[in-house]
């Protein structure tokens, strides 16, 4: 696996059986659905990841929602539609990694790349 396809597996993981029923219903409604999660929870975490390669976006909550303080609101982007299913099928059938990839450093690049949602650089 990639190292983002790793960063993602770890997150999906890490989810609950009901925030996996959560994701399966967001990347399979026919019209833009949203998601609200707690933030900095595991299910936070996993749309953090997804929002890095734009594949996610956080949604501006209403007033009434901003006044709870303890949620976001997310929705996956055209790309993060088209994407998420095919990720979550190649890494759901791996393995959890045993530590966060997020906190594995890493050797220091000496030009930028970009990334795209299966894991592969390009200059």
């Amino acid at each position: 696996m990639t190292v983002f396809q790793t960063e993602l597996a770890y997150a999906f993981h890490k989810l609950s059986k009901g925030d996996k029923s959560c994701v399966h219903l967001i990347i399979t409604q026919e019209e833009e659905a949203r998601q609200l999660t707690s933030i900095d929870s595991a299910h936070d975490a996993f749309y953090k990841v997804l929002e890095k390669v734009g594949l996610a976006e956080e949604v501006e909550l209403d007033a009434a929602l901003k006044a709870v303080g303890t949620i976001r609101m997310w929705r996956l982007t055209t790309k993060g539609r088209d994407t998420l299913p095919g990720l979550l099928g190649i890494i759901a059938s791996e393995n959890a990694p045993q530590n966060d990839p997020s906190q594995t450093p890493s050797a220091p690049s000496s030009k930028p790349h970009a990334h795209d949602p299966n894991g592969e650089f390009h200059d």
